[in-house]
């Protein structure tokens, strides 16, 4: 009953605000998929496509009982939770140190952590892959004194498959799981366990299925990210790590070690060094989204709570000082700040049931926006990520200047749609300069809407040019 009350908070947040707009991409592209379109060709997305091929079940069921994508995604993550919860219930169950009371109260914590903790970045790819990889790495931190039935090794294993496989450096996880053991108990044979064999193979399977079922990722996608993805939106690595989350996990990190713990801990190594692979993850991607963190943050929360349900014993005043923290932050992680406001008041304005496309590098949150407005959206892009590229490539500038144009044809948007205060590259200007075909058929077909805070235009029609 109290996991219920748990969800209930989840159901009245996205009641009032969207989903972020990564998941509303995935949802948008998972059903044109269904629909008939090719994922990169149709739908650009630098993402393998296994987040895709999970994301099927929500948007067949969404479609099968007629309610709405975010409704059936929502409640997909939330039956994903509990089967990850429930695992990590069974793993628990197996340490005879753990009374009864421990075990649920763990169970509890971290059914609310992978609930509720995530806010705005609720079913990110880094979420929904901790919710896969977490059962896994509860069982790398206990197995050093349970030994667990095959049965149940097999079970989180083939679980945990699907979030090593969303992204290729996940499996860093698992690689450091690895070589923490390896320092710790040098057993060299135990590298050949069957759960290893299902992980490393799952991952050579894999970029199989990617290379015959969906080739243009391999051939198109990754040299396209590699050229125009990854120097975008970079971050320096000084302010990659003053990030708030950084300085809270350094600050559990220090306080468990130095306060909380009488003597070594082996689960705490492997939560640390877990925390640390998320955090290499992170920096290394360089861009400082707060959903790359999302993962560190979590396993964070994780330590806190292993600290005080196992070990803190009676001397609660131990954590008493973390615990505030704790609250703090997972208060401050779930406090919405609507940057978009202005945009989703214009969009409100507009026709419903008509196409529209807002033309940003940054604004991705115009698809969820659009879709909310009952509009369609107009393009195969998120957001035009690869732009800043095109000043250097001859190849990649004829690739989005022709995908452009190619949707605009495809599409007829009633509504093109320029965020000038929130984004002052000159797209219009950009396009009409660098393409003769996108200037011809902007200048035939529409007309320019302008405010203080947007380019609107809109296309031509016998009568009245009003919004």
């Amino acid at each position: 009953m109290f996991y219920l009350l748990l969800v209930i908070p989840v159901i009245i947040y996205f009641n009032f605000f969207p989903l972020n707009e990564d998941t509303y991409w995935i949802m948008y592209s998972t059903q044109n998929m269904l629909s008939g379109a090719t994922l990169y060709i149709d739908i650009i997305e630098t993402n393998p496509p296994l987040i895709f091929l999970i994301s099927i079940i929500p948007v067949s069921v969404a479609e099968y009982f007629s309610i709405s994508l975010s409704t059936s995604y929502i409640s997909f993550i939330i039956l994903l939770v509990s089967l990850s919860a429930y695992l990590i219930n069974k793993l628990f169950k197996e340490d005879i140190n753990l009374s009864p009371l421990q075990v649920h109260l763990l169970s509890i914590s971290i059914f609310f952590i992978l609930l509720i903790s995530p806010s705005g970045d609720f079913a990110q790819r880094e979420h929904i892959m901790i919710i896969f990889l977490l059962p896994y790495i509860i069982m790398s931190m206990l197995r050093y004194k349970i030994t667990f039935s095959k049965k149940l090794i097999i079970v989180v294993v083939l679980f945990s498959l699907f979030g090593f496989n969303l992204k290729p450096h996940f499996f860093l996880i698992f690689l450091t799981i690895e070589v923490i053991y390896l320092l710790k108990f040098k057993d060299f044979c135990s590298l050949l366990r069957l759960e290893n064999i299902l992980i490393v193979g799952s991952g050579f399977l894999y970029v199989g299925f990617i290379a015959m079922f969906f080739r243009e990722y391999i051939t198109f996608i990754i040299p396209l990210a590699l050229e125009a993805y990854t120097d975008v939106f970079n971050q320096s690595l000084g302010r990659l790590f003053l990030h708030y989350d950084i300085l809270f996990g350094i600050f559990v990190i220090v306080y468990i070690s130095l306060f909380a713990l009488k003597k070594e801990r082996f689960e705490f190594y492997i939560l640390f060094s877990v925390m640390g692979s998320f955090l290499i993850i992170y920096l290394i991607q360089s861009k400082g989204w707060h959903y790359h963190l999302l993962p560190f943050f979590m396993i964070t929360l994780l330590n806190i709570v292993y600290g005080i349900v196992i070990y803190v014993e009676h001397k609660v005043y131990k954590y008493a000082g973390i615990g505030i923290v704790f609250v703090v932050m997972i208060l401050y992680n779930n406090m919405y700040f609507n940057r978009y406001s202005r945009l989703n008041t214009l969009l409100g304005d507009l026709k419903k049931d008509v196409p529209v496309v807002v033309f940003t590098m940054e604004m991705a949150m115009g698809l969820p926006l659009v879709i909310q407005n009952r509009q369609q959206w107009a393009s195969r892009f998120l957001s035009l990520w690869m732009l800043p590229s095109t000043l250097n490539n001859k190849s990649i500038k004829k690739y989005v200047l022709d995908s452009v144009y190619s949707d605009l044809k495809k599409f007829q948007p009633m509504y093109i749609i320029f965020p000038t205060y929130y984004d002052d590259t000159k797209y219009y200007k950009y396009f009409i300069q660098n393409s003769d075909a996108i200037k011809s058929f902007m200048t035939t077909n529409y007309t320019l809407k302008k405010n203080s805070e947007f380019e609107v235009y809109k296309k031509n029609r016998t009568g009245s040019n009003n919004l």
